[in-house]
């Protein structure tokens, strides 16, 4: 095997990228102190695993990375790589050139590769074991590691000699395999503790496992009858809850007819009501229109006498002045043939005659007076007459819309009877609904009461079913506990058959001859202990007291012992305890100090066939 390279990066004073090739023969690196020779060498023991700090000339793992200069930053990381060839018979691999290298950051990260692969430090190790090569190994010596090796004690110059002896790889082997065989016989000790404890409680569990199967099947035959006596019960109350329930909802729709129907009548006898008071504000309006035409044909009548009245005396009057006019006429041809009969009167005619005029033209005027006043009083007549005639046709009209009233009014009056007696039927009617609406509610309470009794024993019922369904929930959660301590110790009971089945306990002989993988003539060869029950509390001091003959084999006669013992011998297959029948005690033991018991006694049922 052949160092053949070794590259440097941001290792201690090599900044660069450096590489070195060691051609064939020897090769010295030459220089003044401080150049960094030795920064090769810790290069060298730092890429083959170096996990001391101080080792490496430093106080951390990070001081090997390049810290910098003056004119250089401080590297992040550090690489050193190293290649060897020639190394596939040394490594014992396939590889004629290996390349290890390791890489470390600032923030302490460390990585190892191989060929340039991702490795452990523990892989590096285990390929250098053996080759002197190593953080420890003898092929690298620093200043002072000779005399320190030649000053040191026998112990501690031992590692260098089994190192070159090519012997520590075994050894680190037989360490870590003893370790094994510690683990191994811990866990086996942990084994025969769960042997002795399942052994001691499989009985008991097996009669609780009876018991709880004995359990879960009455638990689910009283969960099922008790299901089945909840569902008779309720469909009871349902049905009687069902019925009361179609009962209130008839009654409640009855007692809404009768209610409505009671509405639509309450309704006709108001809507009567008011066509009563209106018919009654109709009949007081024409009363009273009648009683103002009456008053008014009396003013009218009254104005019409005066009119009458006030004709007569102008009529009279008027006769009266017609009077006195003829008597002027005859008096003026009086005058007239008085002056034809003498002159000498014609002065005194003539101041008659003016006399005469001036009387008759007073007259006139006297009549056209009057005639103007009987023209006025004509008008005035007729318009009396007018109104008398108006009055009379409004009284007509009056007294045909009286008889109307008078006839709408007893009209009114029947139908305000007929409505009292609907009233009253009504009335009779809405007491004899009330009180059926009454006995309604009645009942309606009563299967109200009915009802609540009924949710209440609903309620009970559906209480004693939650009780219940705890209950079983709490006996299923028991069996599911049952059943996980059953699986569990199912488990422990197949993994300690699967230990029986494989001989586990016994040594590799015992386990030679009961796999049978030594011919045996004659009967099969069986344990000692096997089919052996002992009583609770007594498992120790049996096993006390057969000792190593617990592995022991049974054989049937001394030739086939030694026919076994010699192919275990040529088979190298292992040691064994074998043991030959012996004739039983007949004597029973005699009397025993207090508190010892015969083995026999530790015992259930032994049968003295049985070789123990």
């Amino acid at each position: 095997m052949h160092l053949k390279a070794l590259r440097l990066q941001g290792f201690k004073s090599f900044a660069d990228s450096t590489s070195l090739r060691f051609e064939p023969g020897v090769t010295a690196v030459v220089g003044p102190n401080g150049c960094g020779k030795s920064n090769i060498a810790d290069a060298i023991r730092w890429v083959l695993g170096e996990q001391s700090a101080k080792a490496l000339r430093g106080g951390k793992m990070q001081d090997v990375i390049f810290e910098g200069a003056d004119t250089r930053k401080p590297a992040q990381l550090c690489e050193v790589s190293l290649l060897l060839t020639n190394c596939e018979k040394q490594l014992g691999g396939d590889f004629h050139e290996i390349e290890i290298m390791r890489r470390v950051h600032r923030d302490g990260l460390g990585e190892y590769f191989f060929n340039g692969q991702p490795c452990r430090l523990r892989d590096i190790q285990k390929l250098f074991m053996d080759t002197g090569i190593g953080r420890t190994s003898y092929s690298i010596m620093a200043q002072g590691q000779i005399d320190q090796i030649l000053s040191s004690k026998p112990e501690e110059r031992r590692a260098v000699f089994e190192e070159a002896a090519g012997i520590t790889k075994y050894k680190s082997q037989r360490r870590e395999a003893l370790q094994k065989l510690a683990l191994t016989d811990q866990n086996l000790a942990r084994v025969n503790d769960v042997i002795g404890e399942v052994s001691r409680q499989i009985g008991s569990l097996r009669r609780q496992a009876s018991k709880a199967l004995r359990h879960k099947k009455l638990s689910w035959r009283l969960r099922h009858l008790a299901l089945a006596h909840h569902g008779f019960h309720h469909a009871l109350l349902a049905a009687d809850l069902e019925r009361l329930s179609n009962e209130i909802i008839g009654l409640r729709s009855a007692a809404d007819e009768r209610r409505a129907g009671l509405q639509q009548r309450l309704s006709a006898l108001d809507n009567l009501k008011s066509r009563r008071s209106q018919l009654n504000t109709a009949l007081q309006d024409a009363l009273q229109n009648a009683s103002d035409l009456r008053s008014e044909r009396e003013r009218a009548e009254g104005a019409a006498n005066v009119a009458s009245v006030t004709r007569r005396g102008l009529l009279e009057r008027l006769e009266s002045s017609r009077a006195s006019l003829a008597e002027l006429d005859m008096q003026l041809r009086e005058l007239a043939a008085r002056v034809d009969t003498g002159a000498s009167d014609k002065q005194q005619q003539l101041s008659l005659l003016g006399g005469a005029d001036a009387v008759f033209q007073n007259r006139n005027r006297e009549l056209s007076v009057v005639e103007a006043d009987l023209s006025k009083h004509d008008q005035q007549l007729q318009q009396t007459r007018f109104q008398l005639l108006q009055f009379e046709s409004n009284a007509a009209r009056l007294r045909t819309d009286c008889s109307g009233h008078d006839v709408d009014q007893k009209t009114a009056a029947n139908r305000h009877a007929a409505a009292l007696a609907d009233l009253d039927t009504l009335r009779t009617q809405q007491n004899a609904a009330k009180q059926t609406a009454d006995a309604a509610a009645q009942r309606a309470r009563q299967a109200a009461d009915a009802r609540d009794a009924a949710r209440k024993n609903e309620s009970a019922a559906q209480d004693a079913v939650a009780a219940l369904t705890r209950e079983f929930r709490d006996a299923q959660k028991k069996l599911q506990d049952t059943d996980r301590l059953i699986a569990q110790h199912s488990a422990r009971l197949k993994t300690l058959r699967e230990l029986r089945d494989q001989w586990q306990g016994f040594g590799e002989g015992a386990k030679a001859i009961l796999q049978r993988r030594v011919s045996v003539e004659g009967p099969e060869p069986l344990p000692v202990a096997r089919e052996m029950s002992v009583r609770r509390g007594f498992a120790r001091a049996v096993e006390s007291l057969l000792g190593n003959a617990v592995e022991a084999i049974h054989v049937a006669d001394l030739p086939t012992a030694a026919s076994i013992l010699a192919q275990l011998e040529a088979g190298r297959l292992g040691a064994a305890v074998l043991h030959i029948n012996t004739p039983a005690p007949t004597t029973p033991p005699g009397n025993l100090p207090q508190g010892l018991v015969p083995a026999l006694d530790a015992l259930d049922n032994p049968d003295p066939a049985q070789p123990a």
